[in-house]
């Protein structure tokens, strides 16, 4: 137990060389003129920034949160009065509907009424055409 101890204080070789390619790469991102995206959100213009190792290093600006909140709010604002719309939208819909189908249940008795007779009167005919023929046959 006391060697394991010993050997996990100690980076061994993966990790070293590990570490050294790593900060071979990091030297190596800021001697060349990296390309990073700005995320300022511009979609227009997505062309990319070339940043200096000096740019890479600066300590980044305060954000300014009360502006932040207020285009939040802003933004929200205008997803409601959005949102309203498409509900407005839709309860008309729902009205337009709900007299469609309210004439519907109106009239459906009368037309089921007509063609309880249609078919009566289509039976009552076969009927009579059976009869006619039955007595044909017995003659």
């Amino acid at each position: 137990m006391a060697e394991e101890a010993t050997t996990t204080s100690q980076p061994n070789k993966t990790q070293t060389d590990a570490t050294d390619r790593m900060v071979s790469s990091l030297s190596t991102l800021e001697k060349s003129n990296s390309t990073i995206p700005l995320g300022n959100g511009d979609q227009k213009n997505s062309s990319k920034a070339k940043l200096s190792s000096e740019e890479l290093t600066k300590p980044l600006q305060d954000q300014d949160w009360r502006e932040l909140e207020e285009r939040f709010i802003a933004k929200i604002e205008d997803l409601k009065v959005k949102e309203q719309g498409i509900t407005d939208d839709y309860a008309a819909w729902t009205k337009v509907f709900e007299a469609w189908a309210m004439s519907t249940i109106a009239h459906e008795p009368e037309r089921a009424h007509k063609r309880l007779r249609t078919r009566i009167e289509y039976v009552r005919g076969s009927e009579n055409r059976l009869e006619e023929k039955r007595e044909h046959c017995e003659q």
